[in-house]
């Protein structure tokens, strides 16, 4: 029986794509190949949502507002009864994650957790990428070239003069320092009084 790279390597515990580190405990990729994997599919679905094209099946296309087709959703409602129906997974979980924080463990992965901490380093990071992600799907473009692309620094509105804030920014600071004007740079760099 010839035996396939993912085979092979499954078999003598090494990662199935890269062949070089170890996985993840009970998983079969190691941390790099994991998250590449995760962050194409993750692409790969909001590409597909722009397109109006299900995520899903991508086939379908989608009318209006929908977030999937109408099949993909009766197939997931059916499964979401069928795991329901077989033992209450999120039950589940969240007796698992009580347990391993009256463990003192991580309630997620169940690893070490440092002092002052609810999860280990690990989870931190991922729901710190998670956060920022979301942040910066809601604003992309980052705070310092916000001017230059003739948007508010701190709101991220469009600039209705030729400061780095807009307006509405402006008199809201200007109501908060009631004793003196902040000082405001031009688009240009020239200093404002």
């Amino acid at each position: 029986m010839i035996m396939t790279y993912y085979e092979r390597r499954k078999q003598a515990g090494l990662c199935v794509d890269c062949g070089k580190s170890s996985p993840l405990p009970g998983k079969l990729r190691c941390r790099e190949c994991a998250d590449r994997k995760n962050e194409k599919a993750r692409n790969d679905y909001y590409w597909y949502q722009e397109q109006h094209i299900c995520p899903c099946c991508r086939k379908t296309k989608l009318i209006g507002d929908e977030k999937i087709c109408l099949e993909c959703g009766a197939k997931r409602y059916a499964l979401g009864r069928k795991q329901s129906e077989n033992g209450k997974k999120r039950e589940q979980r969240i007796n698992r994650e009580n347990k391993r924080r009256s463990q003192g463990l991580c309630p997620r992965c169940g690893g070490t957790v440092e002092d002052g901490y609810v999860f280990c380093k690990d989870c931190r990071s991922v729901r710190k990428k998670i956060r920022l992600r979301q942040y910066r799907r809601k604003h992309p473009i980052i705070r310092v070239e916000r001017p230059s692309y003739g948007l508010c620094f701190l709101c991220g509105e469009p600039l209705d003069t030729d400061m780095r804030i807009c307006s509405s920014c402006h008199d809201a600071m200007m109501t908060r320092k009631k004793g003196g004007r902040p000082r405001l740079m031009r688009i240009g760099g020239v200093a404002n009084a």
